[in-house]
């Protein structure tokens, strides 16, 4: 499964049960992420909007809370996860409490990131920006390295060139079967680059 959109560093777990947790950094694809995930039929959440963000892993919800969440989502669904960019730095303290756990990781050049996170605050680049993307994209590979759960990488740009590669790669990673018009139809409807958010 090895190709230039995504790549397996531990491979998947086979069973119906998995936590599928996102990574990424802010404005470096997690939510193309969130939202393919979405569309192959993975609970992401509720109410989440445009960015497909689970409120209930935001970074201010005290451990104990997301805890509580995680149980509940356990009892009722087999196949569920989250996207949130700053779960990189908690998601270590819930891994006792995940079952199955497998990170997609998706990557985007730290230039790009930075521009668009510009382009979105309506202001002007700096080299900050880029400081934040590179430390950001820095501290997922260190995630990625400590971790032994399941684990797939993913390029944002390759990803937008061949959406429905990318698309099937993610969905024989969480083991969901889809046939070439689904995974056309996923593409289609998830990955729009220059188009924003997606909301649905």
């Amino acid at each position: 499964m090895a190709n230039d959109t995504f790549g397996v560093l531990r491979p998947s777990i086979p069973g119906p049960q998995k936590t599928v947790i996102v990574l990424g950094a802010p404005r470096g694809g997690t939510s193309m992420v969130a939202a393919t995930l979405r569309k192959l039929g993975v609970m992401m959440g509720e109410e989440l909007g445009h960015q497909h963000e689970d409120r209930n892993f935001r970074r201010d919800v005290p451990i104990e809370k997301m805890i509580e969440t995680i149980s509940a989502r356990n009892a009722a669904h087999d196949l569920w996860g989250w996207k949130m960019p700053n779960s990189v730095y908690y998601v270590e303290s819930l891994l006792p409490h995940l079952r199955n756990p497998h990170f997609v990781a998706i990557f985007r050049n730290p230039f790009s990131i930075s521009r668009s996170s510009a382009e979105r605050d309506s202001r002007d680049f700096n080299l900050r920006l880029l400081q934040v993307a590179a430390n950001h994209t820095k501290r997922v590979v260190d995630l990625l390295e400590r971790l032994e759960a399941p684990a797939a990488l993913a390029s944002f740009e390759a990803a937008t060139r061949s959406p429905e590669t990318f698309v099937g790669n993610l969905a024989e990673f969480i083991g969901v079967e889809v046939g070439e018009a689904t995974a056309s139809e996923v593409s289609r409807s998830a990955i729009q680059p220059g188009k924003g958010y997606l909301e649905f």
